[in-house]
């Protein structure tokens, strides 16, 4: 699968959570903007992000924000 799901716990206990494209493969990432769009979903912050010669486009959230949308997340993702 071309998505990858991180979640981070911060200094102050809070928990965000990140999803990584890999560049190379759109077709995923196409499909989850998709699913964010038409449900009025925005990530916090879009970046890129280069992880052992692989280059991500990376999605931000807090997780109190995306948790309930995450089983939908990961399944629009993988059946891409």
């Amino acid at each position: 699968m071309s998505v990858k799901l991180e979640r981070i716990t911060t200094d102050s206990c809070q928990e965000r959570v990140l999803l990584l494209f890999d560049s190379d493969e759109q077709a995923a990432r196409d499909k989850v903007r998709s699913y964010l769009t038409d449900n009025d979903i925005s990530p916090r912050r879009e970046y890129t992000e280069t992880r052992d010669d692989t280059e991500y486009e990376v999605y931000y959230f807090g997780s109190c924000y995306i948790e309930g949308h995450l089983d939908n997340l990961t399944e629009v993702a993988s059946g891409a």
